[in-house]
């Protein structure tokens, strides 16, 4: 609705209504009878009483209501029927007012003012002869009416006869002394008759002649009001109000006045006024919602109007203010409500279908946004506002036909409107028909060379449609027309980072940074094109100055920490990223990093510490789970590992992978029985996997559970019959339990795949090699040999196999073939020597064993074996040489020690022999026999104290044996020492040994 016809609505009722009020006043000043729609009837009906007061009220349709009942119960009642026509009246139904005046009049023919109201009646019509006659019968019952003489002269005036309207004026001069009605007359009448006397003039002599008629200082205010001298009708008001203080009409208009002139204070001052003195004056709460509305207080507004809606629920224009005001609130709903009470009350109101559109439109309803614009333009084809809201709205609907057809209607009234262009031309855009697209926008550039929005749209086209070229044509074009603009230099930018010219973006970023200085995108922009070429302060910097324009931005935090990160600066980057997470505690993905960053430096357990806070956070997130879970594994925290490999199951139990990992993790921690429940999950997943078939059976083969382990191996070859792992498992199985044969047909398996060729054919040569097959040992073994010729180890293999068939030609040859390869063997050079010593080939194994030692000088056996070898061939000096190198190495050899002093015994180098008997004895002091040796040497050579010595410590250790008694007497007698014989005899007595004893003292004695 338009706000000033509403106004207009509000004005002119009050207008009239003031007139009316002022016109009773003067029926009291000229002291004829009261009408009694103004004055009251005597009539004491309870719906006469009660029709008075909603007439009061204003409310009309009660009072109606209210007489219509008093004349059923009193058809006779002259009032009821005077009331219902003067209400009519007022409301412009002649024919009703005309009707119940007329039974007024015939039920009480002496109330003469009946054929007034009946001639304001006639001359509202038009239908003045009636409204003469009307009058004269009023002069006819009442000739002393000035008032009837006036009306007669305003019809007569109306007639264009101004004779007779001055003869009643006259008439009615005679009757009254001057009256404002009397000189208003005059003044029209004068102004009819084109002499433009002054009204003002005549109402002014008339107040120097009556000063006390205040309702002429009305009259004379409406008068200025009318020639715009509101301060002197506001004088005129005032002086009213000095003789009637409770004039609460003359406080509205004096507040309209002040309204009309801008003067809200005292408007609002006046018409609060007014309703204070009236509680029901309609008018003053429509002006004040009406003033309130104008400044903006809707809640005040609002609050006036309802109080209108009390007093009268039936002025409906109300509704509409109220629906105006609940729009520019917001508040569509209580909005729709109020506009739909109006549409109720004036469905033929055109403008309310354009208005409920507005506020569907408002309230996102756009289908009945749309229904109500159409009627209204059914009724108003021509408003292109409303095609124009209609397009838009098929256009946010997607119904871009339809959208385009109003467009279209909008532009056959107005074809120059370059944005309508504008938008066909987005239409067609999103629908991909580009040159329709095109052949808009340029129109629309035609209409307007300033239409910037077509520039950067044919902009955007070209550059979809990669021709980049294009689309910074017009790019710049519209920089051209706005050099300044932030959001195409932003563009721009883009387009030359896109295509890799970096500077030319920077360029065209830092112009926007020019427009907008602490633009955060910018900034963040330009960090990102720094960061792209490398430079990576510059990137800081901007990003830097990004986090300065919008400090709690995790993102710049994040790309920050993420550069420092690059270049190496960990402590920087983490630091950022502490500060994301101080900005968001709840950034899983800053968690996650950080704890990749630890993850990288080795710090494991921050690593967990941050990844367990990310999980707290998402709790279902499987990547975290596996990382921890990778973190677990690596440091050997396998049942760690196995708890979150079990709570990443419990997320997901559908990850087959998941259960193997488990299972390997049961079996590392020795959990066979978990192991194999995990594998069998798994298989539930896929059966068909030999692999993991292989891994259970290698559980139930560690568990010695044999008859489990065949099953499942044997199960991984029926999935998959290449199993080598399968066969090899099978084989070893059977093999342990003794089953060699059907061990060595699952090698043969093996073999026929082809599978590690090499080893098999040995694996199966040596079970044939066990079982003393040696023809089949030597047929795999020299398989064997075929793939891998220069094998020294099947070589010596071979040899040692004809070595158990005695067959040492055979072993001197497959081991020098061995040797050639292998050159540096002491194995195999032990290995021939000990052949050819065996075949007597002495020169031949001392010349092997030698190149032995020369190999490995640490080989004290070789070392006893060669000095054995020159021992027997009576080379002493050679066979001590090599002893004395095999004490080199075990300088502890007690064997060594005694055949190094037999030697020099034999030799009769007896000093030298002693000294390796003593270093014997130390090694080994409880030896027997080394103690008579080395005594019986001291005896030989005459040092008898020390022979003597010898023999006790052996006497000592073995009591039982005689040798050593017998060597000691010998002693003795060499030394011819009887004495010392006897005595040793004697305490051999003492001993309780007296007949070994006395066996001795004989031998002495002779």
């Amino acid at each position: 609705m338009k706000r000033r016809q509403k106004t207009l609505l509000i004005i002119l009722p009050f207008f009239l209504l003031f007139c009316l009020l002022v016109y009773a006043n003067n029926f009291h000043a000229s002291n004829e009878p009261l009408s009694p729609l103004l004055a009251g009837s005597m009539a004491d009906d309870s719906n006469y009483q009660a029709a008075r007061q909603f007439i009061l009220k204003g409310d009309y349709a009660k009072a109606i209501e209210h007489l219509n009942k008093a004349v059923a119960l009193n058809p006779r009642s002259y009032d009821a029927h005077l009331k219902l026509g003067e209400i009519y009246q007022n409301q412009g139904d002649y024919a009703k007012a005309i009707e119940h005046l007329n039974k007024a009049v015939a039920l009480n023919p002496a109330y003469v003012e009946i054929y007034i109201s009946l001639a304001d009646i006639y001359e509202n019509k038009g239908d003045y002869e009636k409204a003469l006659r009307c009058y004269e019968r009023y002069l006819q019952i009442n000739p002393h009416s000035d008032k009837a003489h006036i009306g007669l002269a305003a019809i007569y005036q109306l007639q264009d006869d101004y004779e007779r309207g001055v003869k009643h004026l006259d008439e009615a001069l005679k009757i009254r002394p001057p009256s404002p009605e009397i000189i208003a007359s005059f003044g029209e009448l004068d102004q009819g008759r084109g002499e433009n006397r002054q009204l003002i003039q005549y109402y002014l002599k008339y107040l120097m002649l009556n000063p006390s008629d205040y309702d002429a200082y009305t009259s004379l205010a409406n008068m200025y009001r009318g020639q715009g001298n509101y301060a002197a009708a506001l004088k005129c008001y005032k002086k009213y109000l000095e003789f009637s203080p409770g004039s609460y009409e003359a406080y509205i208009v004096m507040g309209a006045i002040y309204h009309g002139q801008g003067n809200i204070p005292q408007a609002i001052e006046h018409f609060k006024r007014a309703v204070e003195l009236n509680p029901y004056a309609y008018e003053g709460y429509v002006n004040l919602g009406r003033i309130y509305d104008g400044l903006g207080d809707y809640g005040q507004a609002i609050e006036y109007y309802e109080k209108c809606m009390e007093i009268n629920p039936k002025a409906y224009s109300i509704y509409s203010n109220l629906g105006d005001l609940y729009q520019l609130q917001g508040d569509y709903a209580q909005a729709l409500k109020y506009y739909q009470k109006f549409f109720h009350a004036y469905p033929d109101s055109i403008d309310i279908y354009s208005t409920l559109g507005n506020i569907y439109r408002y309230q996102g309803d756009y289908k009945s946004a749309t229904n109500c614009y159409l009627k209204y333009l059914f009724f108003n084809p021509y408003s292109h506002e409303t095609y124009l809201h209609v397009a838009n709205l098929y256009e946010i609907q997607g119904e871009y036909p339809k959208a385009i057809e109003y467009y279209r209607k909008y532009l056959a009234l107005r074809p120059d409107d370059f944005e309508v262009y504008n938008s066909i031309g987005n239409i067609y855009n999103i629908q991909g028909d580009i040159p329709q697209a095109v052949e808009h926008f340029t129109r629309a550039i035609e209409l307007n060379p300033r239409s910037y929005s077509s520039y950067i749209s044919l902009g955007e086209i070209y550059r979809r449609q990669g021709q980049e070229d294009k689309a910074i044509s017009f790019y710049q074009q519209y920089l051209q027309l706005n050099p300044h603009s932030f959001d195409v230099h932003k563009i721009l930018g883009g387009v030359y980072e896109a295509r890799g010219d970096y500077d030319l973006a920077i360029e065209h970023y830092q112009q926007a940074l020019k427009t907008r200085p602490n633009d955060f995108n910018i900034f963040t922009l330009l960090g990102s094109v720094y960061n792209t070429i490398g430079d990576y302060e510059k990137a800081l910097e901007n990003y830097e100055q990004a986090l300065k324009t919008r400090p709690a931005s995790v993102d710049i935090c994040v790309t920050i920490g993420a550069i420092h990160r690059e270049k190496g600066n960990v402590a920087r980057a983490v630091e950022y990223y502490e500060k994301a997470l101080a900005i968001n505690p709840n950034n899983l993905d800053v968690y996650n990093t950080l704890a990749g960053i630890y993850c990288e430096q080795g710090d494991l357990s921050r690593a967990l510490e941050y990844f367990h806070k990310s999980l707290q956070l998402n709790p279902s997130d499987m990547d975290v789970y596996l990382a921890v879970i990778s973190i677990y594994k690596s440091q050997g925290e396998y049942l760690k590992a196995i708890e979150y490999y079990n709570k990443a199951i419990a997320i997901n139990p559908n990850m087959p992978n998941l259960y193997t990992e488990s299972a390997e993790l049961y079996e590392a921690v020795g959990n066979s029985s978990k192991a194999v429940e995990y594998y069998n999950k798994y298989l539930t997943f896929n059966p068909g996997s030999s692999e993991v078939h292989n891994a259970i059976g290698s559980l139930y083969k560690n568990q010695g559970d044999t008859a489990k382990a065949i099953e499942h191996f044997t199960r991984a070859i029926e999935i998959n019959p290449r199993s080598y792992i399968s066969y090899i498992s099978l084989a070893e199985l059977y093999r342990n339990i003794g089953e060699e044969d059907k061990a060595i047909g699952y090698y043969r398996q093996c073999l026929q795949l082809n599978h590690q060729p090499f080893s098999m054919c040995t694996i199966i040569g040596s079970i044939y090699e066990s079982k003393g097959e040696y023809e089949k040992a030597l047929e795999y073994y020299e398989q064997a040999l075929a793939i891998r010729p220069a094998s020294p180890e099947i070589l010596s293999t071979i040899a040692d196999i004809y070595k158990d068939k005695g067959d040492s030609l055979k072993v001197i040859e497959y081991y020098s073939k061995a040797l050639a390869i292998n050159p540096n063997g002491v194995g195999i050079y032990n290995a021939l020597a000990e052949t050819h010593w065996k075949r007597g080939e002495i020169e031949k194994a001392l010349e092997y064993f030698t190149k032995s030692l020369q190999l490995n000088p640490g080989d004290f056996t070789i070392c006893i074996t060669v000095a054995g070898i020159y021992k027997s061939r009576g080379e002493y000096l050679k066979a001590v040489e090599y002893y004395n190198k095999a004490l080199e190495i075990n300088p502890n050899s007690f064997d060594v020690y005694s055949v190094i002093a037999s030697i020099y015994e034999a030799r009769g180098s007896i000093d030298k022999a002693l000294k390796y008997y003593r270093r014997a004895l130390r090694l080994k002091p409880e030896t027997y026999g080394i103690y008579t040796t080395i005594a019986t040497l001291y005896n030989s050579q005459g040092q008898y104290d020390q022979a003597i010595a010898y023999f006790m410590e052996a006497i000592k250790l073995d009591p039982a044996i005689r040798d050593a008694y017998y060597g000691l007497m010998d002693v003795y007698r060499n030394k011819r020492d009887k004495a010392g014989a006897r005595r040793f005899i004697e305490k051999m007595k003492k001993d309780g040994n007296a007949a070994f004893a006395d066996e001795l003292k004989n031998a002495i004695e002779q």
